[in-house]
């Protein structure tokens, strides 16, 4: 099928899987809550609960990332489009090739490039069948949960240690010690904040954890299985080699052919862009009324830094003054009682001059 679909219907099935994943949390949230109200002793409960759900964390999937499925969507055609477009700038700049074969079907870079390189270059096979050979894909995925499980181990134990570190540390501090704690955290918070169009598109987010993470790769390789076996049906004699780099001859031979008018290729072709219209109209409707949603600031001034970090400077403004007052309230209590009883006796002083 085409890059395009192929990235179409990862949208639609990451915003599924977003969408239950968020029903489990609720769900999860209220057992939690009505656990928590039912035992008296309910900070150790939860304690003891994040870590195991630490430990479990190491044993389980990552977590979904959307970023890396939809980068996975797409990555298997990427390294053939790359070469595409260095045979299309050639044939524009360059000269045409000479045709070795005398059958008139390579006489371009282009023609040259799925004619023959596509079945004989090795470089041409490799590049086109790391990502879509699935024997090549099962290796990666296996390898990228490895360094996500042995990644996850480190990160419980550490996990551990400081929970050990809180627990002794809030025996020992006060109030206005812990408020200050909480103010300092949130302006690291706003200093670790980069605000760039590239972190935020690679970085880590709410549905994602960022380029450098194993999670995120993990799921690019998923995406890309999933890319190869929607591939492996719609291709006659031109699909991807199943058992590469192990066999680097086998093709499947399908009945069908996404592009081929001789197999089936018009017809397939006419659905597969009904549906991609249906998915980018779906998109258009769901965006619009999420922005109708949302305040009638424009978008520009929403998305701005400078506001957001105005904002985030605000709120750091009001926990010091919240902590303030209630540090002076908490550690005042004498001060009030008296001035409350000067007020009594002005009061009493003001009757008796009445009467």
């Amino acid at each position: 099928m085409n890059t395009y679909t192929h990235f179409l219907w990862a949208v639609v099935l990451s915003r599924w899987i977003l969408f239950q994943k968020q029903k489990v949390d609720d769900e999860e949230e209220q057992d939690r809550s009505t656990s928590a109200d039912n035992n008296s002793n309910s900070n150790i409960n939860r304690n003891s609960n994040i870590s195991n759900d630490a430990n479990k964390q190491t044993r389980a999937a990552p977590e979904f990332d959307r970023k890396g499925a939809l980068l996975g969507s797409v990555l298997p055609d990427l390294p053939l489009i790359a070469t595409t477009l260095v045979c299309i700038v050639l044939d524009y700049f360059g000269e045409e090739q000479e045709n070795d074969d005398g059958d008139g079907d390579g006489d371009s870079w282009t023609g040259r490039l799925f004619d023959v390189w596509y079945f004989s270059n090795p470089w041409v096979v490799a590049e086109h069948n790391i990502f879509h050979s699935p024997v090549s894909l099962s290796f990666l995925i296996l390898m990228t949960y490895l360094w996500y499980n042995r990644k996850g181990k480190k990160q419980s134990n550490s996990n551990n240690h400081t929970m050990e570190q809180q627990q002794q540390q809030q025996h020992h501090e006060s109030p206005q010690a812990s408020d200050a704690v909480v103010v300092t955290e949130l302006q690291q918070q706003q200093k670790q904040r980069k605000p760039c169009c590239c972190y935020s598109c690679c970085g880590p987010s709410s549905f994602s954890s960022g380029v450098g993470s194993s999670r995120f790769w993990c799921w690019v390789f998923v995406s890309a299985m999933f890319h190869a076996l929607c591939d492996i049906p719609v291709h006659h004699d031109d699909g991807p080699l199943l058992f590469w780099p192990l066999n680097r001859s086998y093709r499947f031979v399908s009945p069908l052919s996404y592009w081929d008018p001789n197999y089936y290729g018009i017809p397939f072709s006419i659905g597969e862009h009904l549906l991609d219209l249906i998915i980018v109209v779906d998109s258009l409707i769901r965006f619009y009324r999420r922005r109708r949603r949302q305040t009638k600031q424009p978008w520009c001034f929403r998305r701005c830094p400078k506001n957001e970090t105005e904002h985030d400077e605000m709120e750091v403004m009001m926990m010091v003054v919240g902590a303030a007052t209630s540090t002076n309230n908490n550690s005042c209590p004498e001060n009030n009682d008296d001035d409350d009883d000067d007020a009594n006796d002005d009061r009493g002083s003001t009757k008796r001059q009445h009467i």
